[in-house]
C-alpha cells in the first residue's frame, strides 16, 4: 500500500467535501439541460405524431375491422349525428346517400359536435344537396351556410372515400367546440371526390394541422379556407410554427359558378381563390398536385400563401394573360388544359368511377397516385 502524507490526506478530503458543493453549484445547469432534452424529445415525438399520415395504421380496412363500427346504408332524409364518438369509433357509410341538405339540416353528417372523436374514422358517404344549382353565392351563404360533413376529431382521425356535391362547404375538420386555441390536429382526408361546392371545398377555419391526399375536387368556389370569420377568437391564436397543412396528390379545380361573391346577378359566373389564408394559418406544403384555375378570381388574385413549400406542383391557367397570383418555387404554370384532363381521367379510372354516384374502388384505388 502506498503511503500518503497528512497534507495529501487533507487535500483528498477537501476534494471530497467540495464535491457536494460543486454539484450544488452546477445543479441548476444540470436540471436545465435535462429539461431542455426532455422538451426536445417530447416535441420530436409530438411532431412525428402530427406529421405522420399513418397510412399503414389508418387504412380503411383497419378502420372497418374495429369492433366499434356503426354501419349506415340507404337514403338518409335526416341528419346523421354522433355527438360524442369517444375513442375508436368507425362510421361505415359506404352504402349511404345523404339528401337532407339543406331543407332538413345544414349538416347531414355531424360527428363529434359535443366532444371530438379520438381515432375516429368516417368511411364513405355520398352527400348531395337538394337546393337549385343556380343560386348566387350570397343566397347560399345567407340561407344554406352548412357543410357536407362536419367531423371533429383529435390525435388522429380519418375521412376516407367521402363524396359531396352541391353544398355550401365540402368538409369541415374541427376541434373542441368553444376551446381556444383550437385542437383538432391530426386529420387525414383521402380519396375524397367533391364537385360543385358553392364555397370552400375544405373549410379548415379551426386551423388544424393535417394531411389531404389522393383526392379530386372537381369544382370549388374556393379551394381551402384557413381564415376564421371576423370576431372569431381563433384569430388570436396563430398555428404552432411546426404545424403544417399538407396536400399530396391532390387535384383541385376552381369552377365559375352563378353570382360569385359581390355579384347579385346569377347570370354572371365566377369563382374565388385557391387558398383563403390569414395571419394565423398553417404553413402549407404541397406535393405532386395539379390545380385548374379557369378565370381571374373575384378578389383579383389567387396567391399561394407566403412560405408555401411546393414540389412538382402544376397550375393550369385558362384565364388569358399572366397568372394572377404569386407562386413559390416548385410550381409551374401551364395553359394546357390536357394536363388537367389527363390527371382527372387517371384519378377516376384508378378509383373505379364511371360516374359521381358510382365509384367501385373509391377507398381502394388501383395503382399508385
Amino acid at each position: 500500500m502506498t503511503a500518503t502524507t497528512d497534507a495529501q490526506d487533507q487535500a483528498v478530503g477537501a476534494r471530497r467535501l467540495d464535491a457536494p458543493t460543486r454539484f450544488a453549484r452546477h445543479r441548476g445547469l444540470v436540471i436545465l439541460v435535462i429539461a431542455v432534452l426532455a422538451t426536445l424529445l417530447f416535441g420530436a415525438t409530438l411532431y412525428a405524431l402530427r406529421s405522420s399520415s399513418s397510412t399503414e395504421v389508418l387504412s380503411s380496412t383497419d378502420c372497418l375491422e374495429r369492433e366499434n363500427t356503426a354501419v349506415i346504408s340507404g337514403q338518409r332524409d335526416e341528419q346523421y349525428k354522433i355527438s360524442n364518438p369517444g375513442t375508436g369509433q368507425t362510421v361505415d357509410a359506404r352504402n349511404a346517400r345523404f339528401v337532407s341538405y339543406p331543407f332538413e339540416t345544414l349538416y347531414p353528417l355531424s360527428l363529434g359536435n359535443d366532444g371530438p372523436g379520438r381515432h375516429l374514422c368516417l368511411i364513405g358517404g355520398l352527400v348531395q344537396g337538394q337546393q337549385p344549382r343556380d343560386l348566387t353565392w350570397q343566397q347560399m351563404k345567407s340561407d344554406y351556410d352548412g357543410t357536407g360533413a362536419r367531423v371533429a376529431g383529435n390525435d388522429w382521425y380519418v375521412v376516407d372515400g367521402l363524396r359531396v356535391e352541391n353544398v355550401e362547404d365540402g368538409v369541415d375538420p374541427r376541434g373542441t367546440e368553444g376551446r381556444y386555441p383550437k385542437d383538432g390536429d391530426g386529420f387525414l382526408l383521402r380519396n375524397l371526390y367533391f364537385q360543385y361546392i358553392r364555397d370552400d371545398c375544405i373549410e379548415n377555419d379551426d386551423i388544424a394541422g393535417g394531411v389531404i391526399e389522393d383526392s379530386l375536387f372537381d369544382g370549388c368556389n374556393t379551394g381551402i379556407s384557413e381564415r376564421p370569420s371576423d370576431g372569431n377568437p381563433q384569430l388570436r391564436h396563430p398555428a404552432p410554427s411546426d404545424e403544417e397543412l399538407v396536400l399530396r396528390n391532390v387535384l383541385m379545380r376552381l369552377e365559375p359558378m352563378p353570382g360569385p361573391r359581390g355579384e347579385d346577378d346569377a347570370n354572371v359566373l365566377g369563382h374565388g381563390q385557391l387558398f383563403k389564408w390569414s395571419d394565423v394559418s398553417n404553413r402549407l406544403r404541397i406535393e405532386d398536385s395539379i390545380f385548374l384555375v379557369e378565370q381571374v378570381p373575384n378578389r383579383g388574385t389567387t396567391d399561394f400563401p407566403e412560405g408555401t413549400v411546393a414540389k412538382n406542383v402544376t397550375v393550369v391557367w385558362l384565364g388569358g394573360g399572366a397568372f394572377p397570383g404569386r407562386v413559390p418555387e416548385g410550381v409551374r404554370i401551364t395553359t394546357d388544359l390536357q394536363v388537367w384532363e389527363t390527371a382527372k381521367d387517371r384519378w377516376l379510372s384508378r378509383h373505379g368511377c364511371v360516374s359521381f354516384t358510382r365509384c367501385d374502388r373509391l377507398i381502394d384505388p388501383s395503382g399508385a397516385p
